[in-house]
């Protein structure tokens, strides 16, 4: 009984347990630190940043392209964009990317969806930091949505899609009496 006492203990302390901390830190460059978040995530492709870049020119061509030039964008609010971008490789890496040029809003979308799903893995509030993210490059570039990814509206609520935003309730299991 101790054993089985235990075990459930151990079990209940990893579901808790925070995840280590990914970022950039005195120790750690922004290549270590996209690196180490791309392949936390999942995405095997290769991680190049550039400090002559702004984050809001990162793209995923096959590869991760990430900018990282110091320009005043809120670091948690980088990090979504990245994980935008590595929202693509995991398309990729799934087989569907291949119809992108044909509509690339549905890929856009769901990569917005995959960034808020990631932060909420992350035990962030991917639903707010998506919706910043947004109100943020409305505030700072006039970015109200565009063809290729969506109205504003479309893109902020694709968090509503992300299942690590929304856990689905604890149940505790029926007894038979």
């Amino acid at each position: 009984m101790r054993k089985v006492i235990a075990t459930v203990l151990l079990c209940l302390l990893a579901l808790v347990a925070p995840i280590p901390t990914i970022g950039a830190t005195n120790t750690t460059t922004p290549q270590e630190h996209y690196t180490t978040l791309a392949r936390w995530a999942g995405c095997r492709a290769e991680v190049i940043t550039s400090d002559e870049h702004s984050i809001v020119e990162s793209f995923y061509n096959g590869k991760l392209y990430i900018g990282t030039m110091p320009d005043g964008v809120p670091a948690e609010l980088a990090e979504m964009v990245a994980l935008h971008e590595i929202g693509h490789c995991l398309q990729d890496q799934a087989g569907v990317l291949d119809d992108y040029a044909w509509n690339p809003q549905v890929y856009e979308l769901d990569a917005d969806r995959r960034a808020a799903d990631l932060a909420c893995a992350r035990h962030k509030d991917g639903a707010k930091l998506l919706h910043d993210l947004f109100v943020w490059a409305y505030e700072t570039y006039g970015y109200s949505g565009d063809y290729a990814h969506g109205t504003m509206a479309e893109r902020i609520s694709q968090s509503m899609n992300a299942p690590a935003c929304h856990p689905a309730p604890l149940q505790a299991p029926l007894l038979n009496g």
